[in-house]
């Protein structure tokens, strides 16, 4: 009996198995199918609109889009010891693992393939520094050289390189320098995955978790009112918790979103049209040079501030109405040095430093590797003629771009149109000149791209990093920077990160005599523009309270808040 059930049920399996597949035939059978078959599994594993772009300005244009980062550690580690980190990294986000395929293609985005010929030692260097020229000075112009190399697109697009014996004031015995493309992922993409290898990734990890699981108690009614994101009031709100219902305070919550959205989008039309305005208007002429782009480059980081200092800086000028930020202080600082810098090398033609600033929309629990932030440039006023009114100045300017609602629109836009590259502003007889895997260098730039890469000053992004020391397999990280791209010809890369109570800057310039030792001259200006800020601070603090007053550089207030650190 039961033989017979086990027959009746394989003749049922096996006549089923084979309507389907002539089902199957007849809908998808022949060239038609087969194609059908064959698009929709490229789709699946195709590149998004953003992540692809970074390939289509690479192949319009003579940008780079390379991130870059140092490590340098109290020991030294064997090369067996970093293989083995690493290809954890490479286990856990596979990106790291595979290679660029499909690239040129007029309706297709290139798509990420397994490397199966992977091996996490074919992208590491190890380098041994000679005594005498193992220093910061040396580490700094081998990172510009390993800024400027071209990519090898038949390997995974990411490269390390070791520096054994190497030395500086901080004690360090070692130094890694990272870089990698930017079609992989965004700046904070890459530093989560980094930071995955590290002892504070459990930590960051638990951080980001505590993060999204407030959002989300927050949006299905879970949550305390000191939960609600109003800048100042979570801890004040705090005593109140327990006569708040959960639901009520979701209800605030949509209420209140629904208000600024309003708000935002109003607003949103006045800073859209301004920055549009500004941006046909606004012509970029310091740190111009004559000639093709160089390929050269220089590259410098600063030494380390305390936020500690940040945070005074903070207090002594912010107002009721302003409340300034780190990000605000640290633009003030790059602005003030950018044009001092232009002022000593033949002037200052431009009324405002433009700088692109990155966006982060990525959500707080989202640790993938993939492109997640846009953008939008923020034009500083650099004739401001005392402190406090060139930090208030920056502070008004990034308030526009962290209200503005267009970046979102523009990510949104681009991420859908750059689906088909063909829809990339480019020559049109690019198609017809060039076929396939041969088609990947243009023979003429196209003005209109090379002019909005090249019409700001620089590209500045600032990521937060641990604020206590963590260490990579027992070594622990003394000093951490990161730097982003440059844009166009002329362009900076400046990058900021915070680590261990600390910041430091990172500068990437063309290397060109005209502008020599730029990098070096910025980053140790950067320091030093700020410490003529924290001076300042620190004597409004003292006069102050020898009397008794609440002012600010003789304008009456009504009182200083807490600074923001972020």
């Amino acid at each position: 009996m039961l033989r017979r059930l086990s027959v009746s049920v394989d003749d049922v399996s096996r006549r089923t198995n084979k309507i389907e597949t002539s089902e199957r035939k007849g809908l998808m059978g022949g060239a038609i199918g087969k194609w059908l078959e064959q698009e929709w599994d490229y789709q699946r594993h195709s590149l998004p609109g953003i992540d692809n772009m970074w390939f289509l300005l690479q192949r319009e244009t003579d940008f780079n889009p390379v991130c870059a980062g140092i490590f340098t550690f109290k020991d030294a580690f064997t090369f067996e010891s970093l293989v083995s980190v690493w290809s954890a990294m490479t286990e856990r986000y596979p990106a790291y693992r595979q290679r660029v395929t499909g690239l040129n293609r007029r309706f297709h985005t290139a798509r990420l393939k397994e490397d199966l010929n992977f091996d996490v030692r074919n992208n590491i260097t190890v380098v041994e520094m000679p005594d005498g020229k193992n220093g910061k000075d040396e580490l700094e112009d081998e990172m510009a050289r390993f800024i400027a190399r071209d990519w090898d697109l038949s390997k995974p697009l990411w490269e390390v390189i070791v520096f054994y014996n190497y030395r500086d004031e901080t004690g360090a015995k070692c130094a890694v320098i990272t870089r990698a493309h930017h079609a992989l992922s965004d700046g904070q993409g890459f530093v989560l995955s980094q930071l995955s290898i590290t002892s504070a990734g459990p930590k960051i990890e638990a951080q980001l978790k505590k993060a999204a699981a407030v959002q989300c108690n927050l949006e299905v009614g879970r949550a305390k009112l000191s939960d609600l994101p109003i800048n100042g009031l979570g801890k004040r709100l705090k005593p109140l918790d327990p006569f708040v219902p959960s639901v009520l305070v979701t209800l605030l919550f949509w209420v209140l979103w629904l208000l600024f959205s309003a708000i935002t989008i109003l607003y949103d039309v006045y800073t859209c049209t301004r920055a549009v305005l500004i941006f046909v208007s606004f012509r970029r002429k310091a740190l111009q040079y004559d000639g093709p782009r160089r390929e050269e480059k220089e590259f410098s980081f600063s030494d380390a501030i305390s936020l500690q200092d940040i945070k005074v800086v903070q207090k002594a000028f912010q107002t009721p109405l302003r409340r300034i930020t780190l990000n605000d202080v640290m633009c003030a600082v790059v602005t003030k040095t950018i044009r001092q810098y232009c002022e000593e090398h033949g002037g200052f033609p431009d009324k405002r430093v433009a700088l692109f600033i990155p966006i982060s929309i990525r959500s707080p629990s989202d640790q993938r590797m993939k492109n997640l932030s846009t953008g939008a440039t923020a034009y500083f006023n650099a004739h401001k003629p005392c402190t406090q009114a060139l930090i208030h100045a920056c502070h008004d300017e990034m308030q526009k771009l962290k209200t503005a609602f267009y970046p979102r629109i523009a990510f949104a836009f681009l991420e859908h149109i750059y689906r088909i590259p063909m829809l990339f502003p480019h020559s049109i007889q690019y198609y017809f000149t060039h076929h396939g895997e041969e088609r990947n260098v243009m023979d003429e730039r196209i003005p209109i791209i090379d002019w909005a890469m090249s019409n700001f000053h620089g590209v500045l992004t600032n990521v937060p990093g641990p604020s206590s020391p963590f260490d990579v397999d027992g070594a622990e990280v003394l000093r951490w920077t990161a730097s982003p791209p440059q844009a166009g010809k002329g362009t900076l890369g400046l990058g900021m990160i915070s680590y261990n109570g600390h910041l430091v800057w990172t500068v990437t310039a063309d290397k060109v005599e005209q502008y020599q030792g730029v990098a070096r001259y910025l980053t140790r200006g950067f320091k030093k523009t700020f410490e003529e800020f924290l001076e300042e601070a620190k004597s409004l603090q003292e006069h102050d309270d020898s009397s008794h007053s609440l002012g600010i550089n003789g304008h009456s207030i009504l009182g200083n808040g807490k600074a923001h650190s972020d």
